[in-house]
């Protein structure tokens, strides 16, 4: 399970803003709007939030104002996102954004990812699904913001957030901000399990800023080998190379000891792992054979781009 968070839409060509730098846009936009802004913190969102909800309307004022102030819905998706999409496509992972941009989904090149946003979708959503806790800019009202709405969000997403932290191996990738209901699940997990070997956390500075990060606090303990300082576009890479590589593994072992047999697939072993992740899982993606979508299906559309290469 991979969870994102506002780094990993920063980066180029997406550039959207931190969490700071959109709370103070927010703020000037309301300030501009309103004969009077509520005394509020303007460096942090949920602040802002939590003064301007009990406004008449002000739910909905603060979720129109997050929107103007960045540009959440045509972004230009950066290479993590295609990565993340490709996976998520491929069946390999499954993903829960913090985020309310829609970069991921508008990645799949004619596919359509299985996105979960509200109670109905989960309902009876199947297969390997990107899961957006906090809402998305298509759906407005579906945004989380203010303290009310990270303290008590959808019952699905508590409920998806505590399951995978339990079972799965869970990745956080540019998440710099611990709030509500994230913290108080993560702070549950490593009560109940002492420092869990399979939470990891991925940020550039993680490993030498660690003490200073809201990380340190809810998972105090966490081993050394669990921080890595990637961007998030390096660590998807890694994560591309390692899957493509092992089912590699598992062609080159299927070729067995017969000669002609094993030195194709060697040959195809050596063209695939000089190739960028990204370009051979679209090649194998997006061959004559399409894949159902997030069904673990990478061997079926590796197949196809083996035997094109062989």
């Amino acid at each position: 399970m991979i969870c994102i968070g506002a780094g990993f839409s920063m980066a180029a060509p997406t550039f959207l803003p931190a969490g700071k730098k959109l709370a103070n846009e927010v703020h000037a936009r309301l300030a501009a709007k309103l004969p009077h802004v509520p005394e509020c913190d303007p460096d942090n969102l949920v602040s802002v939030a939590d003064a301007v909800e009990p406004l008449e309307t002000g739910s909905d004022l603060i979720r129109r104002t997050c929107l103007e102030a960045a540009d959440f819905l045509t972004a230009a998706p950066n290479h993590a996102h295609k990565l993340l999409a490709l996976l998520l496509l491929e069946g390999e992972v499954s993903a829960m954004s913090w985020n309310w941009d829609n970069c991921i989904e508008r990645c799949g090149r004619g596919e359509e990812l299985l996105t979960i946003i509200r109670d109905e979708d989960r309902i009876y959503a199947q297969g390997s699904p990107l899961l957006k806790l906090h809402g998305c800019a298509n759906h407005p009202t579906t945004m989380l913001v203010s303290t009310s709405d990270l303290d008590e969000p959808r019952p699905w997403v508590d409920a998806e957030l505590a399951g995978r932290l339990a079972d799965s191996v869970v990745v956080f990738v540019g998440v710099g901000d611990v709030v509500g209901y994230t913290k108080r699940r993560v702070s549950e997990i490593k009560e109940t399990l002492g420092n869990p070997d399979h939470i990891f956390v991925v940020s550039p500075g993680i490993v030498d800023g660690w003490e200073s990060s809201a990380w340190a606090e809810v998972l105090d303990g966490l081993p050394a080998d669990n921080r890595i300082a990637d961007t998030a576009e390096a660590f998807l890479e890694s994560l591309a190379a390692s899957m493509i590589m092992g089912l590699l593994l598992k062609v080159c072992d299927s070729a067995g000891e017969y000669g002609p047999l094993k030195a194709g697939a060697n040959a195809v072993k050596r063209a695939v792992e000089d190739s960028a992740p990204h370009l051979v899982l679209s090649l194998g993606r997006f061959s004559r054979v399409r894949a159902k979508p997030g069904f673990r299906n990478v061997s079926r559309g590796m197949r196809q781009l083996l035997m094109r290469i062989g």
